[in-house]
């Protein structure tokens, strides 16, 4: 979860699909397009066990992607 920089009092929700030590690869919706590489997120991630952490990622690359089991593309982003 991240408080999204375009709008006031929205949130941004995404999913982790990877996760390495140099960073994550999130799943969000198309709705955030907005979203580009060069922009830093302060983000809130919830870890099974361990709870809560705070966490500035970075935007490396940004792009498109399908998943044909939900038939539905997504926005997916590179993070460091």
């Amino acid at each position: 979860v991240a408080p999204n920089p375009a709008r006031f009092n929205d949130y941004l929700y995404f999913t982790v699909a990877d996760i390495s030590k140099s960073g994550m690869q999130l799943w969000t919706s198309l709705r955030n397009k907005f979203l580009i590489p060069g922009m830093i997120l302060s983000t809130s991630i919830s870890l099974p066990l361990v709870g809560q952490i705070e966490v500035l990622l970075r935007i490396v690359n940004a792009r498109v992607k399908s998943d044909p089991i939900r038939e539905k593309d997504f926005l997916v982003l590179g993070t460091e």
